[in-house]
Formats: structure tokens, sequence, C-alpha cells
């Protein structure tokens, strides 16, 4: 038998945190195969976007139940990363589950553009338009009725400002975005004097990714009612998911939160899918320099 008066408690404490550490590291490749054998499992019906995403909903309660609380949203996030493995059509199918489309817009509204002229508003078209096909001005004399041609599908997109250098979030804007709900996609910093700068968003009345196929850095903007959960499990999804949060506010139990360019945006999605299924997706989009 070992005569453990040769070690001094600390080496003894020591040698036990370091057997510990492998028993947790084999535990964790443990779960992390059941987690593959519980993808594979699940994975039927995916064609079927709308049915498959409720159904994922059950099974992140139902991890609730076989997974202490501490790892739940480890858990729920490895799997949504082995069922993102899986995804059919190369892996492309969670766009049509998560952007469902143009919408009900009408024939002469493609890439037709409302905003109030300004200069900067005018610098911010330009912007704008690289990625789109022939985009058309449509000049209005008020923010609110960019919102109006925009959902009334007069227009294809709107512009409006979003952040300022001097004010932050500039949150009559975003009240404006909320009220109509319209969706990000594109963001441009423009500037307007005086060293200051104004970011402005192109707005669309429903989800869009602009020209979805090029591998260009993109932004994520969601928004979740938490009730009275803390946002850290979203954020711990979020980082095994190699995504991290350049912006979050939550306030009264409403997270809204734009998460870092890269990373498994699809694998986070469904993530969200299991752990807050009906949370929102605000934009998916570039940045323009």
């Amino acid at each position: 038998m070992e005569d453990l008066q040769a070690y001094t408690p600390e080496e003894i404490i020591l040698a036990n945190l370091t057997e510990l550490t492998g028993r947790q590291a084999a535990f964790r490749e443990q779960q992390r195969a059941h987690l593959r054998e519980l993808a594979t499992e699940i994975s039927a019906g995916m064609q079927d976007g709308a049915a498959y995403l409720s159904m994922l909903a059950d099974h992140g309660a139902e991890l609730d139940r076989a997974v202490p609380p501490d790892e739940a949203d480890r858990a729920r996030a490895l799997l949504a990363i082995e069922l993102c493995r899986l995804l059919p059509r190369d892996g492309s199918i969670w766009r049509d589950w998560f952007f469902p489309g143009a919408g009900d817009i009408s024939t002469a509204a493609p890439n037709r553009v409302a905003h109030q002229r300004s200069g900067s508003t005018d610098s911010a078209f330009t912007r704008f338009s690289a990625p789109l096909r022939n985009p058309r001005a449509a000049y209005t004399h008020t923010f609110r009725a960019v919102c109006d041609e925009v959902l009334g599908g007069s227009c294809e997109y709107g512009i409006l400002p979003l952040e300022s250098s001097g004010e932050g979030r500039l949150h009559a804007f975003s009240s404006l975005i909320d009220a109509y709900g319209l969706k990000i996609a594109a963001t441009c910093t423009v500037p307007v004097g005086d060293g200051r700068v104004t970011q402005y968003g192109l707005l669309r009345r429903s989800l869009a990714i602009l020209r979805p196929n090029e591998a260009v850095p993109r932004l994520l903007e969601i928004r979740c009612d938490m009730g009275s959960v803390s946002p850290e499990g979203i954020f711990c999804g979020a980082r095994l998911c190699g995504l991290s949060p350049l912006r979050a506010e939550w306030s009264r139990g409403m997270l809204d939160a734009v998460f870092s360019p890269g990373g498994d945006v699809p694998a986070f999605l469904l993530f969200l899918s299991l752990t807050h299924p009906h949370f929102e997706i605000v934009g998916l989009f570039r940045h323009l320099d």
C-alpha cells in the first residue's frame, strides 16, 4: 500500500484534483457521444422545417430533465452543433427555416429603397447600393413614411439611422423599427462631420440574406423574451458555437443582442430553437465599409 505520509496534504489534494479532472474529461466525452447519437435519432424530418423546429423545442425541454441545470445549456449547444453536421442540402436548408423569403413585395418594389433625403442618407444609399442589383431611390418626407413604404410593399428596402458615435443606440428609431417589425439586411457607417459618425440600417419587411452564397462575415442580431432567466445561458451557447456578443441590452426580461461575425450561425440558431424557441431574428447582415 502506498504510504500517504510520504506526501504533503497539498500534494494529495492536487493528485485528487488531477484524477477528478480526468474523470470529468471522460464524462464529457461520453456525454458528447450520447448527444451525437441523439442528434442522429432526431435528424429525421428535417425537410419539414416548422414541424422540425417545434420538435426541437420539446427535445430541449427533455434535456432539462436529463442533465443538471449547470450543464443543460452546454448540452443543448453541443446537440445543436451535432445536428448541423447532419443538415441536408449541403447544410443550406437552415436558410429556408429561418429566412422564409421575400413575402408579398410588389413586382415594382424589388431593390427600390426608401429614405428621407439628406447628405448622410444619400451616402448610406450609395454604400447600400453595392450588394443590390439596379437599386432605385424613393424619397420620403419623414422617417415614419420610410417604414410605411417598406411595410406596404411599395419599396423593398428602407434606410434609417441606428446608432451615432455621440448618442449610442438611437432608441427612438429602434422603437420605430420594432413597431413596424422591420428586419436588418445590412448596416454601414457614414461620417457626419466633426469626427462623428452615424450607423445606418438597410431595412426590409421580412428576413433575407443579401448575396447568401458570398462567404463574407455577417453579424447576427436576435431578440428574445427571457422573463426572469439570465441571458448568460444564451451567451454560453453562443461561445460554444464560436460567436460572442458585441452588444447586449437586457431590460424588463427582453434581450436584444448583436453577435460577432463568424462562428457557426446555423448551430447557434438551432441552439436557440432548443432553448428559447420563441426567439426572433432581427437580421443576419453584413456591415458595409
